[in-house]
């Protein structure tokens, strides 16, 4: 009887585990095909980190503003309920034990014009 609550614990642990692992694959997965991040720390340090959206096939075409955060992670979510995900760039509060941080958080909304560019727009 113990062997079996014991196997059962550590299945339980292991699905316990996948999820928590395919929840972070999903939600870092980039979901816009067309585009490429490019992350950068432009100071003295590596504290400040930025995020450009290019374009995928041609890096030269920025496709929104540089956003960037102290100890900054890109990941995506669909914050407004529109179906569409956003481009979430927000510092990283897990083990940062940095007084001088500023928690930010800015959201990108991919929009289309008429001619079918992809732009990237902060919103509030």
């Amino acid at each position: 009887m113990k062997k079996r609550i014991k196997n059962f614990s550590f299945i339980l642990l292991g699905v316990l585990v996948l999820i928590f692992i395919l929840n972070n694959y999903i939600k870092y997965k980039n979901p816009f095909y067309e585009v490429l991040w490019i992350s950068d720390a432009p100071g003295a340090s590596e504290r400040f980190v930025t995020f450009t959206p290019v374009l995928k096939s041609n890096p030269s075409i920025k496709l929104g503003e540089t956003v960037g955060a102290d100890h900054a992670k890109l990941y995506f979510e669909d914050v407004d309920s529109d179906g569409e995900k956003e481009a979430i760039i927000e510092t990283k509060t897990f083990l940062n034990f940095d007084d001088m941080t500023t928690p930010e958080k800015h959201i990108l909304k991919c929009t289309k014009n008429k001619t079918g560019k992809l732009k990237f727009i902060e919103t509030i």
